[in-house]
This record gives C-alpha cells, structure tokens and sequence, in this order.
C-alpha cells in the first residue's frame, strides 16, 4: 500500500504543480482554450477526492466490508461534486461569478475518475 500512496501523492502533486502553470502561464495566452478553463476544477475534484480519502478511508479497506467501503467512495464523490456544483453557483473560493456548465462536469469527471482509481486500490490491495 505504500507503493500506492506513494504513486497518488506524485499524482496529486504534479497536477497541482501543472494547474499553477495553467492559470498562470497558460490560461493568458489563450482565454478560450474550454480545456484550460474547467482543467482546475477537475484537479481540485480529483485531489480533494484523494485528500479525504486517504485521510479518512484508507484504512477501512479490506476484504471483510468491500460493499461498505465502495459505498462510502460513491458517498464520498457525490459530496464533492455536490460542494463543486454549489461552488459553482455561489462562489466563496474563487472570484469567478459566472455559472460554467463545463465546470461541473470537469468535477463531475474529476470525481468519477479518482472513484476508478480508489477502485484500482481496492482491487489491488485484496489480490
């Protein structure tokens, strides 16, 4: 299990790293790029995901209550994407007042793919 918490905290920590470039390079240079628009809130999905997991449920991970542990995953993203969708409409961590669709599904995908991640972690950690 080491292995993978070493392996989700470089994950974790270049895509911190590469959204910082963005916005602060990138999304200048190029103010209609839809990718570098909605790139933060799918990495703040997936590393708020990652964070609370890790903190939280890492070690509930066994064969005994797989079923529990899953629905506390599925639990665990329906929360932050509830908390990125109403960040969305009443934004009290960026300065943005502009309701983005795109936004809510880059935390909707960002939710959905750090869920098939922990999916990965359990499978391997029961093999």
């Amino acid at each position: 299990m080491n292995n993978i918490n070493k392996v989700l905290t470089f994950i974790t920590i270049f895509l911190i790293i590469l959204v910082i470039f963005s916005v602060e390079y990138l999304r200048p240079k190029f103010p209609h790029s839809l990718f570098l628009g909605v790139f933060p809130n799918f990495v703040g999905a997936f590393v708020l995901y990652n964070i609370i997991f890790s903190f939280f449920f890492e070690k509930s991970i066994n064969v005994k209550n797989i079923v529990n542990v899953r629905f506390r995953l599925i639990l665990l993203g329906v929360f932050i994407f509830l908390f990125f969708t109403f960040e969305e409409f009443f934004p009290f961590f960026t300065a943005s007042k502009t309701l983005d669709i795109y936004d809510i599904l880059a935390s909707a995908l960002g939710v959905l793919f750090a869920y098939l991640i922990f999916e990965q972690v359990i499978k391997l950690k029961n093999d």
